[in-house]
């Protein structure tokens, strides 16, 4: 069963991880990044237009998924130890 509380801020979670990962990667490898933005604004423009967008989904639900599994785990030893 999904507690929603616990999907909610693992989704949360998941955006504001990715947000500063995105960031992060901007502010420390500055070259890395401009060749991944170049990348991504090529793929844009042919006809792979749909791989960012969706590399960048996968990314956020697989960190999503990650944060929400860990929740389950703690929640479930919590209810162990009462």
């Amino acid at each position: 069963m999904i507690n929603s509380k616990q999907f909610t801020l693992s989704m949360l979670l998941g955006f504001i991880t990715l947000l500063l990962k995105c960031l992060f990667s901007l502010f420390t490898h500055y070259s890395d990044a401009v060749e991944l933005l170049n990348t991504t604004f090529t793929l844009l423009q042919t006809s792979y237009w749909f791989l960012p967008p969706l590399i960048l989904l996968l990314t956020y639900f697989f960190i999503s998924l990650c944060y929400y599994i860990l929740f389950r785990i703690v929640n479930f030893f919590v209810q162990l130890m009462r």
